[in-house]
């Protein structure tokens, strides 16, 4: 979902109300259900929850697999930590969160009952840190940019401030809002140091006509550009207000914005929706909701989904041009728009975080169905009766997990994860690079080091997206992106250092059987005191001639780790052909005796590709 700062009261509410709404239907317990684990596909966890819980507040542990954060249901402050695979339940601490940030893995509790002051903790401190301002909007790109925007008493004066950091330190940013009251931040999905500001002003003494305003950084509040002027009249009784979003959808391009319009408060209100395609410049109506209906806006890999709900039927619908022409589809099931004895909207439709071409629609009811769709909206398929609190993990192995009599449930839906090496538009980051030849993007921490340890030479081109994934060689997860040649890692706790982006150990992953079984080049060795070789008594390896050459000229240990195996003569998969090689932690390198005295005499195995072909993604 996009990340937005909701700071004026009426939107609040109303935005409130939905909210309640959305909680009632989706997350409250059914208690009477057939057993879950009969259903193919549903796997029963060792958890049992409380039995006085009636509606669950939980996220996913963004660093660790299987764990999720729950807010205390007994009245009592406090997060809980439950494990998916061993069943352990434990008190983490005495926070309860407002917002958990499943793109990095931190948590903010107020600090106060009256909701003033934070605290951020982490699965890594979990007593955490005080700030010295409530962050009210974050980063969803997995960095740590995180913001804050303060209305002084009487709405009349903001004062906005960036932290790079998760709120740790903090530097006030956008002077410009002084006099103003920032209604809306929004920060886009695929960067989290490109963000939005709606500002509003009072124009005359009276306080009749108020212009309002949005701004645009492309680098984290440093510098701002005035994109949109909009007078309107506060004469009409509660509204209209403005509300921005960016669009949901990691893969959605900066400059894709949505401007909703609410007129009204409560059950009587009501709300338009325009989008705009060009930074918050000029908008088009998208469509006008009214006081049965509304409709929602997405972002997949190749362009827009729209679900559209009206008192008496569901659609959903595409756009690959930015909105202009859109083609609809059918939902798999349709009943009435709104259920007067259920008391709430009957179809709720939402996206994975970490796989924005998989869409999700469930009846809200009990005993309702949940369906699946990973075409955007053209074809669906069940995946059973729904549950409360469905949530999809934001990393790879992609899982729904929902709870059910009780107990927590998770489906497995890792094919989907194959999506993720489909190609996406330009997202017109700040300073990013866009590379047709794969169709994917690379910019920020990932961008930089590419750049400065050999580029295309080393890394090959990017095949995915950042996104975050499970690590078997450590049992944690980190925001990844990865390469025709290797797999690049995000440590933001070593943020400022050489190690803060590290290469993924594909030669240990793609080696592991040979190298426990000892097979041939991969047993171990002792000292063959090569004339001018070394020898890694770390992984029982030598390492000589034209490839201690290359290894020591082009990064050594940092770059391509210990060698893992001796020399040997392998099959080369991509081109059929029979090369002398040698693994290493990170890399496998080829010896091409027709290019000897050139720089392409040792040439890098293409070790991102084979574990993609591997895991069925290319």
């Amino acid at each position: 979902m996009s990340k937005v700062a909701q700071l004026q009261p009426r939107v609040a509410l109303f935005m409130a109300g939905l909210l309640l709404l959305s909680l009632l239907s989706a997350t409250q317990l059914t208690g009477s259900s057939p057993v879950r684990a009969a259903e193919p596909g549903w796997q029963e966890t060792p958890l049992t929850l409380d039995t006085t819980a009636s509606n669950i507040n939980y996220c996913f542990d963004a660093t660790r697999p299987d764990r999720l954060f729950i807010n205390r249901t007994d009245r009592q402050a406090g997060t809980l930590l439950y494990n998916l695979a061993t069943g352990e339940k434990t008190t983490f601490n005495d926070h309860s969160f407002y917002h958990c940030n499943e793109s990095n893995g931190l948590l903010y509790a107020y600090k106060e009952a009256n909701f003033t002051g934070a605290i951020v903790f982490s699965s890594d401190n979990p007593q955490g840190r005080e700030l010295a301002h409530t962050p009210t909007a974050f980063a969803s790109d997995g960095t740590l940019y995180t913001y804050s925007a303060e209305n002084e008493a009487g709405g009349k004066n903001s004062r906005f401030f960036a932290s790079p950091d998760g709120g740790l330190t903090w530097q006030e940013r956008g002077q410009l809002f002084a006099g103003k009251r920032i209604e809306s931040v929004a920060v886009t999905e695929a960067d989290g140091r490109s963000l939005y500001v709606l500002a509003k002003e009072i124009l005359d003494p009276q306080n009749t006509v108020q212009g309002n305003t949005i701004y645009f950084s492309p680098d984290a509040g440093a510098t701002w550009e005035k994109r949109y002027d909009l007078p309107l009249s506060n004469r009409v009784p509660f509204g209209p207000t403005l509300f921005l979003q960016t669009l949901s959808g990691r893969n959605a391009p900066v400059n894709y914005l949505v401007l909703r319009t609410f007129y009204g408060a409560g059950s009587n209100g009501f709300a338009t929706t325009a989008l705009s395609t060009d930074g918050g410049r000029t908008f088009s109506d998208i469509c006008g909701d009214g006081k049965d209906g509304f409709c929602q806006l997405y972002y997949a890999s190749n362009g827009l989904v729209k679900f559209s709900r009206t008192s008496y039927t569901y659609s959903t619908a595409f756009s690959s041009d930015g909105g202009k022409t859109w083609t609809s589809y059918p939902v798999p099931y349709n009943p009435p728009g709104y259920d007067i004895q259920y008391g709430g909207a009957t179809l709720t439709f939402f996206q994975a975080e970490n796989a924005p071409n998989a869409f999700f629609l469930y009846d809200s009811r009990p005993n309702g169905f949940i369906w699946q769709s990973t075409d955007n909206g053209y074809s669906w398929h069940t995946l059973g009766r729904r549950m409360a609190g469905m949530k999809v993990s934001p990393y790879a192995p992609l899982a729904l997990v929902g709870i059910e009599n009780n107990k927590f449930f998770k489906f497995d839906l890792s094919l989907v994860d194959q999506n993720q090496t489909r190609g996406v538009p330009a997202t017109g980051a700040s300073g990013s690079n866009f590379y047709p030849a794969t169709q994917h993007n690379l910019s920020g921490v990932f961008l930089n080091y590419w750049t400065s340890h050999g580029g295309l030479a080393q890394f090959g081109y990017p095949h995915t997206e950042p996104f975050r994934e499970y690590n078997p060689a450590d049992g944690k997860i980190y925001l990844v992106q990865y390469f025709e040649r290797n797999r690049f890692e995000y440590h933001p706790e070593l943020a400022g250092t050489n190690y803060e982006v590290l290469l993924g150990l594909l030669g240990n992953q793609l080696t592991a059987d040979r190298r426990a079984a000892g097979d041939g080049a991969f047993n171990h060795f002792d000292d063959m005191h090569y004339p001018g070789g070394t020898y890694f008594s770390q992984t029982g390896h030598n390492l000589r001639n034209s490839f201690k050459e290359y290894w020591e000229k082009n990064g050594g240990l940092a770059i391509y780790g210990y060698p893992i195996s001796e020399e040997f003569y392998e099959l080369n998969p991509d081109d059929g052909k029979t090369y002398v090689v040698q693994y290493f932690e990170r890399n496998r390198f080829e010896y091409h005796p027709e290019n000897k005295g050139t720089q392409y005499e040792v040439l890098l195995g293409l070790l991102g590709n084979t574990l993609l072909k591997q895991k069925g993604w290319l």
